[in-house]
């Protein structure tokens, strides 16, 4: 199974074209060993932007797009190992203060907040 937003479009545009990873290694010049490991999300360390500008050139999609799942990927791994590092009561606070703060905006109010943590947290909807 696909892990991370990399792995995902990886996985999804093979299967559009009926490819198993080795033809994608052999019509990307990139090794069968890294493409599995981008797909699966065991890939140690930052994609180099070479290797996904050959992905997306073998694909025929912008290398952009693979840029930005990379990168989206590696916001996710550091925000959750900030995320692990603050006690468990201490997010529960956090949320509880959130939820008292929410119920005192109106909707509009209430939308603008969303939209503005959706721009921070969302790298998709830049």
């Amino acid at each position: 199974m696909p892990q991370g937003k990399l792995g995902e479009i990886l996985d999804g545009e093979m299967r559009k074209r009926k490819w198993n990873q080795a033809e994608f290694a052999a019509r990307s010049h990139v090794t069968q060993g890294t493409i599995n490991k981008y797909i699966n999300g065991t890939n140690v360390g930052e994609p180099k932007g070479s290797t996904l500008d050959k992905l997306a050139d073998a694909l025929g999609i912008p290398s952009q797009t693979l840029h930005d799942a990379a990168k989206a990927d590696r916001l996710s791994k550091g925000e959750q190992a900030e995320l692990n590092s603050i006690p468990r009561e201490r997010v529960q606070e956090y949320l509880s203060a959130l939820d008292r703060t929410l119920d005192e905006l109106d909707a509009k109010d209430q939308e603008t907040l969303f939209n503005k943590l959706l721009r921070v947290f969302n790298p998709w909807s830049h």
